[in-house]
């Protein structure tokens, strides 16, 4: 599978960078990633694609545990997709604006993993941990908790 992150910052600070590289290094083994800092998120002739899906990343209550979001990672799969865009930090405005080109049978999954409001560059971050987590947990491997 390939995950497009599409981070709604310009940039992301070094210190940011480098953890997200480790993570990116260490995901190469089960997945590809892709990081996009863009303010408006440049996927709407893939979304028409069967095989492509959204997911939405934002503040809140938890939805997710790790193993429910590997559970997650695992439908997708079943089911055929093999790019996941995965929304960080963008506005519901914006979101509404991308939805509105996007076809009812793609419009996006939302999760949350925390109730406060992070820096986007960190929700980011924690996102491709919480993808690592996931596919760790899938492969039955030990991660620590």
């Amino acid at each position: 599978m390939h995950y497009y992150i599409h981070c709604n910052q310009k940039n992301i600070s070094s210190n940011h960078r480098a953890a997200i590289a480790e993570f990116e290094k260490r995901l190469t083994a089960y997945c590809n990633t892709t990081l996009l800092c863009e303010t408006k998120p440049s996927f709407q002739k893939d979304i028409k694609k069967e095989s492509h899906q959204i997911l939405y990343f934002c503040d809140g209550p938890s939805t997710y545990s790790s193993e429910s979001f590997a559970d997650y990672i695992e439908q997708l799969q079943a089911k055929g997709i093999t790019a996941l865009h995965v929304l960080v930090g963008y506005t519901k405005t914006a979101l509404f604006e991308i939805q509105e080109s996007i076809p009812d049978e793609k419009k996006q999954d939302t999760i949350s993993i925390s109730r406060f409001h992070l820096p986007i560059e960190t929700s980011t971050l924690l996102f491709y941990e919480q993808l690592y987590r996931g596919y760790t947990i899938l492969q039955g491997k030990t991660y620590h908790k």
